[in-house]
């Protein structure tokens, strides 16, 4: 469960990055989005980030991807 509160899905990719490790190891899970009525109008790009992580990725994208989190912590 995740609460839509900002415009754009910045920190709900960070939320999904953070708990993708726990969620793959389910077999079966539910995202839920709860959005603050003057923040619906964001719901499309949230739903769009959620799409764009949670589908399968080649290995060469992943490691790239996780070298450039690891790089800005």
């Amino acid at each position: 469960m995740y609460l839509l509160s900002q415009d754009l899905p910045i920190d709900f990719r960070g939320f999904l990055e953070r708990h993708a490790e726990p969620l793959r190891a389910l077999p079966a899970w539910t995202a839920r989005l709860l959005a603050l009525c003057h923040k619906q109008d964001a719901t499309p790009r949230y739903e769009a980030a959620f799409r764009e992580l949670a589908s399968p990725r080649r290995p060469s994208v992943l490691e790239d991807v996780h070298s450039y989190f690891h790089a800005g912590r």
